[in-house]
């Protein structure tokens, strides 16, 4: 009798386990976060940072084609040769567009230029424009 008891309760005991391992884990499978594009600011990102990324990536590629690459069909190499050209012209798009950032705060420094000038001269224009008539019967008035 106390052996059957014994069986049942450790049965019991494990189906009580069994159940809290199955509702504790269920809590615990992570779920996914939508990524905002727009949320992240693409100027702070450096070419520096772009580089050390494509350079993390290619190894970690390079290590998976080398495991998988010798056993795959000649249409798999082909599609992974096709898919490394692509992706290098990928990554040259990448560094040329970290490089807008900076490109675009020189252009509005030379923009804010142009319009200083544009406005300092026009100033200066009309200054000359309305003090020259009276300068030159001053200059006229003494010789």
């Amino acid at each position: 009798m106390k052996t059957t008891l014994a069986i049942i309760g450790g049965l019991l005991t494990a189906a009580i386990l069994f159940i809290f391992g199955c509702l504790e884990t269920r809590g615990a499978t992570p779920t996914p976060s939508p990524f905002d594009v727009n949320a992240v600011d693409m100027s702070l990102i450096t070419e520096a940072q772009i580089q050390a990324t494509i350079a993390h990536r290619n190894a970690l590629h390079q290590q998976l084609i080398d495991q998988t690459l010798p056993a795959a069909s000649n249409e798999v190499k082909a599609a992974v040769d096709k898919a490394q050209v692509l992706q290098k012209d990928i990554d040259a798009i990448a560094i040329e567009a970290a490089k807008v950032g900076p490109l675009r705060a020189e252009l509005d420094k030379a923009h804010k230029a142009i319009w200083r000038d544009i406005v300092l001269f026009t100033l200066l224009g009309a200054a000359i424009g309305f003090l020259g008539p009276k300068l030159m019967r001053l200059a006229a008035f003494f010789t």
